[in-house]
């Protein structure tokens, strides 16, 4: 789903272990809040960001504060 945001938290879940994206604006920068899922949350690994924002795989499911 696509969620508009000045910054702030937003949670982004891989569901099934398939890869999801999480649609941000322009995103200057993300940090991992706080792991919800058993699986773990590796950057660059299971979740990671670029320009069009937020990307989970593995079944990791976390917030993610968002610059």
């Amino acid at each position: 789903g696509y969620q508009q945001g000045q910054g702030g938290v937003i949670r982004c879940e891989s569901s099934k272990g398939r890869r999801n994206r999480c649609y941000l604006g322009v995103t200057t920068g993300v940090t991992l809040e706080r792991q919800l899922s058993r699986a773990q949350c590796v950057l660059d690994k299971s979740w990671g960001w670029d320009r069009d924002g937020i990307w989970v795989d593995d079944g990791c499911r976390a917030e993610f504060v968002v610059r």
